[in-house]
């Protein structure tokens, strides 16, 4: 209930200059408190967070250098000279598969999802030695990938079978065996498949930089 004329003269003897460069002071006082509140609550979350950070860095690192760049390249080339590419994974290993195959089919054409034997689909029975499998398989491994892979070696398809570990039951058949780290709550059994994807989207840029032509094409 107080006049304009007070207000300003409040802000005058207050060492400004007017009211508006008093009201800007008491928002960024406001603000300043505020943020400073938020940073103490949420300061265990960041710590959770920068540690996270560090680790997922820390295994990328190790899978890059693991591979090497000449690796990455072949690959590359295999997805890229490739008929058709039929990806598979299930189990703990099933969403990360689903992620590949819809970067590669962002990239290029005939990218196709293995579905389950009782309803398998007919683009298995497409597969020859110009077509690429890609097996996703992650410890517990399915039996039912490793057999697939077996199939499709045996009509001369190309592997490609991204794991966990160098110790694996693809890497007598694989033509490709990349390692990525996925690593494992050790209280919930959860796996965390987040370097997995990075890798994935590394890949695709490695592509793309590589076969940008073709790849503008197919997104045309």
């Amino acid at each position: 209930d107080l006049s304009e004329t007070t207000v300003i003269r409040l802000a005058y003897k207050l060492g400004y200059d007017s009211f508006s460069t008093m009201h800007k002071s008491m928002q960024n006082i406001v603000l300043a408190n505020k943020n400073k509140e938020i940073t103490n609550k949420d300061r265990d979350f960041t710590e959770i967070t920068h540690e996270l950070s560090e680790k997922h860095n820390e295994y990328l690192c190790r899978i890059f250098n693991n591979m090497g760049k000449d690796t990455l390249d072949s690959i590359c080339a295999a997805f890229m000279n490739a008929e058709r590419i039929l990806v598979m994974g299930y189990k703990d290993s099933y969403g990360t598969s689903v992620e590949l195959m819809r970067m590669l089919e962002k990239i290029r054409p005939k990218v196709y999802f293995h579905r389950w034997m009782r309803d398998r689909n007919d683009i298995v029975y497409e597969m020859a030695k110009d077509s690429l499998m890609v097996a996703v398989s992650f410890a517990p491994h399915s039996r039912f990938t490793v057999t697939e892979a077996e199939f499709m070696k045996k009509i001369g398809c190309n592997i490609i079978a991204i794991t966990d570990s160098a110790v694996n039951p693809f890497r007598h058949i694989a033509d490709f065996n990349p390692v990525v780290e996925v690593p494992k709550d050790p209280v919930t059994g959860f796996i965390n498949t987040a370097p997995a994807v990075s890798v994935f989207s590394y890949i695709s840029k490695l592509i793309y930089a590589n076969y940008k032509s073709a790849v503008d094409e197919h997104i045309k």
